[in-house]
């Protein structure tokens, strides 16, 4: 039994601004899984755009020379409206992140 099974849980992988879920659910983890070539912040959003409820927002800071790990924030936080993640084209660059969600 895989963890969508067991948990329910979906997930989406991402590498700009997206909807990522609509509708009452619950945002899991966001995680960043590779390098960035610029710095800038992330932010994610309960709603189906950047004027819902701030629910987090993490500055990522590129980091040439220094081995990547891959990195993973764990919210388990129900949300009413939606998820919407904030990448926007002026901030971070390079990476990908997968956002994990019921």
């Amino acid at each position: 039994m895989g963890a969508r099974d067991q948990f329910g849980y979906r997930y989406d992988n991402i590498t700009g601004s997206t909807l990522v879920h609509t509708g009452p659910g619950l945002l899991h983890s966001v995680t960043c899984n590779s390098p960035l070539t610029t710095s800038g912040t992330v932010s994610v959003y309960d709603g189906i755009d950047n004027t819902g409820t701030l629910i987090a927002a993490f500055a990522l800071t590129q980091t040439p020379g220094v081995a990547f790990v891959p990195t993973t924030l764990v919210y388990d936080c129900e949300v009413s409206t939606g998820i919407y993640v904030d990448y926007p084209a002026q901030g971070p660059a390079g990476g990908n992140f997968t956002v994990t969600h019921i």
